[in-house]
């Protein structure tokens, strides 16, 4: 546990006190407690705060990374190449729209057993 004296001074414009620095210091800690003093020095207001916390909270600190994972391949050995629209070796370099029409990439014309209409 450790703890901070943060003192916020008040700001006229605002008409409240700045709490942005507390804000600041706050946002990555787990806070116990607060306490504050009021007080005025020259004729300006100030609020001392009292902060004890821990410095991490648990939901800011990094995720453990689990390591990155092979793709599961297991699914090809189960399709056959008839089952497949086209054979691997028939779409690569075939434009993605010609694939989406279901143009065989050797044709000009769609064929129709792929079109959903």
């Amino acid at each position: 546990m450790l703890a901070r004296v943060i003192t916020l001074r008040f700001d006229p414009v605002l008409g409240s006190f700045d709490d942005g620095p507390l804000r600041n210091f706050l946002k990555d800690k787990e806070v116990l407690s607060i306490r504050d003093h009021f007080f005025v020095k020259n004729e300006v207001p100030y609020l001392a705060v009292l902060v004890t916390y821990y410095p991490h909270r648990p939901e800011t600190t990094a995720p453990l990374v689990a390591p990155k994972k092979q793709p599961d391949r297991s699914w090809r050995d189960l399709v056959t190449a008839e089952e497949l629209p086209f054979s691997i070796n028939c779409v690569i370099g075939v434009p993605n729209a010609a694939i989406a029409m279901g143009c065989h990439p050797m044709s000009s014309a769609p064929t129709s057993s792929l079109l959903p209409w």
